[in-house]
Order: structure tokens, then sequence, then C-alpha cells
């Protein structure tokens, strides 16, 4: 039982450091790519968006297996990427997941 509960706490502990970065804008994602760690979440606030062009998340941004690195848009259907240049992601790096992107 005792053990139990220390592995509840320590996924809570975990997770307490979390960071959100909000982003509208490529140079802010890229900013937020530069500074997340494990466990954090890159959010893109809603709206329609262009030109944001290739970003490359670098092998050395490892998420783990616990603490995934999150891309999301702020909703459902709330992010539209248009156009030729719109986004690009390379994702060279472990652990990450996009989610809720056109």
């Amino acid at each position: 039982m005792i053990v139990y509960i220390l592995l509840i706490l320590l996924s809570v502990v975990s997770q307490v450091g979390a960071v959100t970065y909000d982003v509208n804008s490529s140079n802010t994602f890229a900013i937020a790519i530069d500074s997340v760690e494990p466990g954090d979440t890159i959010r893109i606030l809603g709206g329609t968006y262009s030109n944001w062009g290739t970003h490359i998340i670098p092998g050395s941004k490892d998420g783990t297996p616990e603490q995934r690195i999150t891309i999301v848009a702020q909703a459902e259907g709330a992010v539209v990427f248009q156009g030729n240049n719109a986004l690009e992601l390379d994702v060279r790096a472990a652990n990450w997941t996009v989610s809720k992107l056109k």
C-alpha cells in the first residue's frame, strides 16, 4: 500500500513543474521549442496562420515516455495553417505528440 501511494505522489510531483507555452507566431513558436522540457506543452492559440515555415525540433529536445512534450491547438479546429509555407515540423526528437492541428 505504501509503495502504491508513493508511486502516485511521484507521478503528481513530476507533473507539477510542467509549463504551457501559448504561441501565436512563428517567432514565439521557435522560442517555445528552444525552451521546452519534458512534460511541457506548446499550445498554439486559435487563428488562421500562414508563413510559419519549417521548424526543426532537435534531438537534444527529447521528451520521455512518462513526460512527453506536446504541441496542441488551443481547441479542436481552432487552429488552421494554410498556404504553401504554412508550417512544417522536422521532428528529430523522441517522445513528442502533436494534436488538434489541421
